[in-house]
This record gives C-alpha cells, structure tokens and sequence, in this order.
C-alpha cells in the first residue's frame, strides 16, 4: 500500500494514514480493539518521534518519544482525551 489508507488488523483494530511500501511511513493512528490509541510520526512501520497515546479504560494519556520504535522517554501524562488532530 502506498498513499493514505486504512489497514485492518484479522484480530481487530486497525491503522489509518500514511504508508510506504505497506508500511506506516508519515503521520498515522494505530487504534486496538480496546479503543486505545497511538497517534504519531512513524517511519518504515515503527514510531519514530512525539506521539500521544491514549487509554481508554482510564480516560488518560501520554505525549512519548519514540526513535526507530524504541521508547525514548514518556515526557507529560494527563487525564481525560488528548487535544490532537
């Protein structure tokens, strides 16, 4: 897949945005069944720089950093939905 588009995951959940050589390369959502959600750059399929994380069950989330997928540092949580997008 390149371009924008939505890929289902067969277990539920699913990413929408940008992706490059199927996939997510730019700006994306990962979002799982549980209605959490992971919003943010991704580069070759793997978080890559700020993105907001979101947990639904707790109503919470987290601005992280994120390098080649590997978790940087979380920098600020708060409480209720995050303003973004």
């Amino acid at each position: 897949m390149h371009g924008q588009g939505v890929f289902y995951f067969s277990l539920g959940g699913l990413v929408f945005g940008s992706f490059l050589n199927g996939k997510a390369d730019g700006l994306c959502q990962l979002v799982f069944p549980n209605k959490d959600s992971v919003t943010g750059r991704w580069k070759e399929g793997k978080l890559h720089g700020i993105c907001v994380k979101y947990f639904e069950a707790h109503k919470s989330w987290a601005l992280c950093e994120y390098d080649s997928g590997e978790l940087l540092k979380t920098m600020k949580r708060g409480t209720g939905k995050p303003l973004y997008g």
